[in-house]
């Protein structure tokens, strides 16, 4: 938890406009909803892919290229989002 503290505390001071609205979006869904564990990895994922562009990494990752390097099955998440978004979108969500 100290660590989890100590980011935010960093991320006040270094952190782009953006990325702390990335990670407050990430903090608030932990602990407001009931978001799937899936849907915090990915909101994980686009806070570090945030900070790699504020660093000067600005080219060629997207969602799920971070996970993959730790998840194996990561391509049957990335269906199943894609397959969720699609029903929203169908339904006017």
């Amino acid at each position: 938890m100290a660590d989890y503290m100590e980011f935010g505390q960093e991320l006040v001071l270094w952190g782009s406009a953006k990325a702390i609205r990335l990670w407050n979006e990430w903090r608030l869904a932990s602990v407001n909803g009931k978001p799937s564990g899936e849907d915090l990895l990915f909101a994980m994922e686009k806070v570090l892919i945030q900070l790699r562009i504020d660093m000067g990494q600005k080219k060629g990752l997207k969602e799920g290229d971070i996970l993959r390097m730790f998840i194996n099955d990561i391509d049957a998440a990335l269906e199943r989002r894609k397959t969720r978004k699609m029903i929203n979108d169908s339904n006017g969500r």
